[in-house]
């Protein structure tokens, strides 16, 4: 009797579930045709897929090619270091196809202009590349009235024909009649030419990421509302009860309830006391960067820090391509401005160094296993995600599932991705992780003057290092105190008590590393391999930016909230950030002809709030549910492992 109570009980909550799963799988689906019908639509508009949208695309000049005329009518193949082929076009065009002779022996890097009246810039310009062993490819032209194009295609080739596609208004496609190149296209011809486009492979996968994100969302608010709901009705029935038996007892031993009150009310106070004297011990220590970051608690600089280190990533960035801009520029004061912005933003490499170390090197107790796990589902997990952006999204190759995966797996392996140069960053910081273990087991048991030998001979081969380049030679003696390594330790170094007498020192000696860089770079040409990367002028202008934040943290603290959110997402900001900037922001999103100062602002502060958007979107979605793909397979591989030892 009592189970068919509990089943009769279990039936409405059941239901309940069903209901928001058919919801949450409708909304899904939904979702996913209205985007793969977009997108298919989108292609079609293009001219992909309509044989009568396609013409012959002629060079109209070319750079640095061989072209048909010497090689028999034939091919096109590059001579010098910038080939690019231009073309003068008088209708719209949808996309360019490409076919070459022979497989790609390599990744080629190309850049698709598109221009009016032949100004081309970096603000129109679509950025991709060609895997290795295409043989056909297809560059989609954005929307627009543009009548020059050129084509640029960095590395070993050899192109045997080039056509291009007209585009179709989408007006004609929506109304259900549309001319394309010579040819006309009935409704039901647009709607051949849109299911031909459909992927049903892709538009599966979208589904299964919407409606396991869904259910996740559903889940996590579904028990929020029941916690709440539970948490208001026991409430409200321990006030009841507790008035009650108030009541009851206060007429028959007043006396006593007050004291045992007195006595419960006393010890919740110390509890409470205890509670906010650990909390704070911990927060004081915490407070600036010569505290111990052992505790579990968010510390807030370091918050700070990581969210700086991703705007000045994104800053870098930015900036690097526009130097010639300011060099060339009449008065050298526009030259120092650049290399001022540029020295401050490119301190983000050590910075994220430096962090990792500061928060990975203090000594806890963890197993292999658990640090394993914790930084695969925070660091690798989101790279494997991410990567998907740079090796499929802004290729231009035509190739099957098969190559795509075979690319896919050895971009990974060899950290080699031609559209993510920035992603050496994070290959670093994981080989960084490998010393985690051991170097935690080491710091626990070295004294005080060990950590300051260490700092020295990080100071004393770095400035070695950064010397021998000034003189354009190489020390011969080298240890891995001077590069990575060493940086990575320093920000664990900057963390320890000791440090805190020097914290003015090094405040001093990032201000006059960073005057000393802006005369190196007005002075030297050379001046990158001496001032950027693994420099001790780099490490001191970083170190500095370290503890002038641990210094503010009194002040940040009104934008506590705001720094956790943003700094859950700043490694995702981090990773997708490159592919924000050049394959949407510089494709158009932004008037060609500003001032030198909006070339700055508007590509930065677009790329940052797009990163931010996608990153909480992707982090929401696929990260998500992959990571719960993940814990639910290893969860099961330990139940299989239990079973069979059991039957063995």
């Amino acid at each position: 009797m009592a189970a068919r109570e509990r089943q009769m009980g279990n039936v409405p909550e059941r239901n309940r579930r069903m209901a928001i799963i058919s919801k949450v799988a409708i909304l899904a689906l939904f979702c996913t045709l209205l985007l793969e019908g977009s997108f298919a639509l989108y292609r079609v508009g293009r001219g992909y897929g309509v044989e009568s949208a396609r013409f012959p695309l002629e060079p109209c000049e070319h750079h640095d090619y061989v072209f048909p005329e010497v090689t028999g009518g034939e091919y096109w193949r590059p001579i010098g270091p910038d080939p690019w082929i231009r073309f003068s076009v008088d209708r719209e065009v949808g996309h360019i196809r490409l076919l070459f002779a022979e497989p790609l022996p390599q990744d080629a890097q190309v850049h698709l202009y598109y221009a009016q009246d032949g100004g081309f810039d970096r603000f129109r310009r679509k950025d991709g590349y060609l895997m290795k062993g295409s043989r056909e490819a297809a560059l989609t032209v954005p929307p627009g009235c543009w009548d020059s194009l050129r084509l640029d295609i960095l590395g070993e080739f050899t192109l045997d024909h080039m056509e291009a596609a007209e585009a179709i208004p989408l007006r004609g496609l929506l109304m259900g009649g549309a001319s394309a190149g010579q040819g006309q296209l009935s409704r039901a011809d647009i709607l051949e030419e849109v299911m031909g486009q459909v992927r049903w492979g892709r538009a599966a996968v979208l589904f299964f990421f919407l409606a396991a994100a869904g259910g996740l969302v559903a889940g996590r608010t579904g028990g929020l509302m029941a916690g709440q709901t539970g948490g208001l009705v026991a409430g409200r029935t321990e006030g009841i009860m507790t008035s009650r038996a108030g009541g009851l007892m206060a007429g028959r031993s007043g006396e006593l309830m007050a004291r045992q009150c007195r006595d419960r009310a006393s010890g919740s106070v110390v509890a409470v006391a205890v509670s906010g004297s650990e909390k704070g011990s911990a927060g004081a220590g915490a407070e600036g960067p010569g505290a111990q970051p052992v505790n579990r608690e968010r510390i807030l600089y370091l918050d700070g820090i990581r969210v700086l280190a991703a705007l000045l990533v994104i800053a870098a960035h930015v900036l690097a391509p526009m130097e010639g801009q300011f060099f060339y520029r009449p008065s050298r004061i526009f030259y120092l401005f650049f290399l001022g912005c540029m020295f401050f933003a490119l301190t983000c490499n050590l910075l994220f160094f430096m962090l990792s170390g500061a928060l990975l090197l203090p000594y806890r107790k963890e197993s292999v296993g658990a640090f394993i796990r914790k930084r695969f589902l925070k660091v690798a997990l989101p790279l494997l995600v991410y990567s998907i952006f740079y090796v499929r999204g802004m290729c231009f190759s035509v190739l099957s599932w098969k190559d795509w995966a075979v690319g896919y797996g050895r971009s990974l392996f060899s950290g080699q991705m031609t559209m993510a140069p920035h992603l050496w960053l994070v290959y670093a910081l994981i080989g960084m992780y490998v010393l985690v273990l051991p170097l935690r087991a080491l710091l626990r048991n070295i004294s005080e003057r060990t950590e300051k030998q260490l700092a020295f001979l990080t100071i004393l081969f770095l400035g070695i290092r950064t010397g021998g380049q000034y003189l354009g030679m190489e020390p011969g003696i080298s240890i891995p105190l001077d590069d990575w390594p060493g940086i990575f330790l320093m920000g664990y170094l900057l963390t320890r008590d000791w440090m805190r007498p020097y914290h003015r020192l090094w405040l001093k000696g990032g201000a006059a590393a960073f005057l000393i860089s802006l005369g190196t770079g007005m002075l030297r040409q050379d001046y990158g391999g001496i001032v950027y990367g693994r420099s001790l002028l780099m490490l001191a202008m970083a170190s500095a930016l370290f503890i002038a934040m641990g210094k503010l943290e009194a002040r940040l603290r009104p934008f506590g909230k705001l720094l956790s959110v943003a700094s859950r997402y700043s490694y995702s900001v981090l990773l997708i950030h490159w592919y924000v900037l050049y394959g949407l922001v510089y494709s158009g999103l932004l008037p060609a002809q500003m001032p030198l100062i909006l070339q700055i602002l508007l590509p930065f502060l677009v790329c940052t709030a797009l990163s931010l958007v996608l990153s909480a979107v992707v982090d929401g979605t696929v990260v998500k549910v992959v990571e719960r793909v993940v814990l639910w397979a290893v969860d099961a591989g330990k139940g299989w492992e239990k079973v069979k030892g059991g039957k063995d």
